[in-house]
């Protein structure tokens, strides 16, 4: 997972995953995957849709969106010049790990990156800020040959809008460690958290992030474990995946002398073509 911006924490602010072993979770806290998180004392199980993703030297996560697609970030596909890493390419190969159990090959077909995430970025290092508008476009679909996990290994997340008044529940993949020096292990989880509002975004990130419709904010509150691709993980409302996380950002606490944590997503429902693209089961109808 590559860095945006110096100030960027692409993934691991976003999201910090529990080790499978040794790093047990505080009840409020984040949940292993394979435990789901417990919610209203109801079992809402997230991580389910959410995989690791290996797209050439990247390790992302992903989310499958229909038979074939995939829905990840857009800066998980592209290198520093904009362009497709070999595994995104027609033809490529990207290596998928469902939960501890399926790691499995899946050749692509294509795939589809938001036309604005590349000129946003650009826009950034020309005149850098804290503000990065590419994290609002930071949307990559990729179309599989043929997917090589059935929908009971690897359920299909269904789209949807983003109420105001829901908890969010916070997905990711990544390779964690418990004990420096021992081999990292695979696992996914699910944190929840609560979106910030609009006058919260605006008091922490001005008032671009007030304008700015396309992005999910929410404050930290489960540091747990660490890890390395929580970019493009799924984040729920309701039981329904409303956006993909791009990134996190520390900034100087209101109160006390640590930093605050935030994370945030691009919002689905900005996309206007993709539940055309998800119900066609091709990126056709995205471009």
């Amino acid at each position: 997972m590559r860095a945006l911006h110096s100030s960027i924490i692409a993934g691991i602010a976003a999201l910090s995953i529990v080790a499978a072993t040794g790093c047990a979770a505080d009840s409020e806290e984040a949940t292993s995957g394979d435990q789901g998180e417990l919610k209203n004392g109801s079992f809402s199980d997230t991580t389910k849709y959410t995989a690791l993703v290996t797209i050439g030297s990247t390790s992302c996560s992903a989310v499958r969106i229909s038979d074939r697609l995939i829905a990840t970030a857009a800066h998980c596909v592209l290198d520093g010049t904009g362009s497709l890493v070999s595994g995104a390419w027609n033809g490529g190969v990207v290596t998928i790990a469902v939960g501890a159990q399926f790691v499995r090959p899946a050749n692509v077909g294509t795939t589809w990156v938001d036309g604005g995430f590349s000129g946003a970025q650009e826009a950034k290092n020309r005149a850098p800020t804290d503000y990065d508008a590419s994290m609002s476009l930071d949307l990559a679909v990729i179309e599989l040959q043929s997917n090589p996990f059935h929908a009971v290994e690897w359920p299909i997340a269904q789209l949807g809008s983003l109420p105001s008044t829901s908890p969010l529940q916070v997905t990711g993949c990544g390779q964690g460690s418990t004990v420096p020096g021992f081999s990292g292990v695979r696992t996914c989880t699910t944190m929840p958290t609560t979106a910030m509002t609009p006058v919260e975004t605006t008091q922490r990130f001005g008032l671009d992030a007030k304008r700015d419709i396309n992005r999910i904010y929410w404050k930290q509150t489960a540091q747990v474990g660490v890890t390395h691709g929580a970019s493009g993980g799924g984040v729920f409302q309701e039981g329904k995946l409303v956006g993909l996380v791009s990134g996190g950002i520390a900034l100087p606490a209101l109160y006390g002398n640590e930093n605050d944590e935030y994370g945030f997503a691009t919002r689905l429902a900005a996309q206007p073509n993709l539940a055309a693209a998800v119900r066609a089961d091709t990126v056709r109808a995205l471009k």
